[in-house]
This record gives structure tokens, sequence and C-alpha cells, in this order.
């Protein structure tokens, strides 16, 4: 079990490999300098609680994991951890088993909204 530190606040703990998949999908929206809302469940609180930080380059973070081995990535879950935003731009980390059903949710949702705006952008021909 590692542990999320941030800002002044007390650790919060994360299991490892969701902790190093977090750390990386954090890492590409900070290196584009921006400020978002993380989610992420927390196990100590009781099922199905979550914590939500806001997240920006002015305050500390650091990750800490408690294993000597780095795990192995899974790319497709960084991905959809990075993309996750909502309405409000949050990151919601999600179970490594449901990143890949959502980013084909995901998938969907912009090919039938790409569908429904070529479709009003149709010239037709008078013959």
């Amino acid at each position: 079990m590692g542990t999320l530190f941030y800002g002044n606040s007390a650790g919060i703990h994360v299991d490892d490999r969701t902790l190093e998949h977090l750390r990386l999908a954090m890492a590409v929206r900070l290196r584009r300098d921006e400020s978002f809302m993380v989610s992420l469940p927390v196990e100590e609180l009781g099922s199905g609680s979550r914590r939500n930080l806001w997240v920006s380059a002015a305050v500390p973070l650091q990750f800490v994991s408690s294993g000597s081995r780095v795990p192995s990535l899974n790319r497709l879950w960084i991905q959809a951890m990075g993309e996750s935003e909502d309405s409000t731009g949050t990151l919601t980390v999600m179970p490594e088993s449901e990143a890949a059903a959502y980013l084909e949710r995901k998938h969907m949702r912009v090919m039938n909204q790409f569908g429904a705006e070529s479709s009003h952008s149709e010239v037709r021909v008078a013959s």
C-alpha cells in the first residue's frame, strides 16, 4: 500500500499499482500546466467513499510506494484515468478492469457526436 501526500494533508493510502498509474495520468496533465480535480476511492472511510483533491502545480505532491518493484504498466488504464474527466474536469480513479470499457464508451460517444454533426452539415445537390 502506497501513500499519496498532497500539500500539508495526511497521506492518502492507495494500492501501489493504482498509485503508479495515477501518478502517470496526473503527470501528463500537470506537464500541460493544467489544474484539475482528482476523485479517488478511500477504503478506510467505507465502501463507496471517495476523496476529491484540487490539483495544481502550486501544491506539493508526493507519491510514495511501499513496494521495491515498479509494477507493470497498463497504458489503457493510464489513458482512461487521464481522459476520464467529466463536465467538471475531474480525473476519476477507476478500477483497472473498467479502463477498456470506459475508453470504448467514450469512443462511441465521440463517434456518435461526430456522426450527428456531419449529418447536419451535408450538402445536397439538386439533380
